[in-house]
């Protein structure tokens, strides 16, 4: 499988409250729903890669 680029197109199945949040954030954001999720899937997935490589450090201690 090759890795995704920021210009593929994702298609998120939501709910109706998944969506009025989303919508409310972008709201308070400015910033198209694109723009919000893309900066949130970021900051996620390179939380996640600190967390990880931390978790990996301790078990080798």
């Amino acid at each position: 499988m090759r890795p995704l680029v920021f210009s593929d197109t994702i298609t998120i199945r939501t709910d109706a409250k998944l969506r009025a949040a989303i919508d409310a954030a972008v709201a308070r954001e400015a910033a198209s729903a694109s723009d919000l999720l893309r900066r949130t899937l970021r900051v996620a997935l390179l939380d996640a890669t600190r967390v990880g490589s931390s978790s990996r450090v301790e078990a080798r201690a």
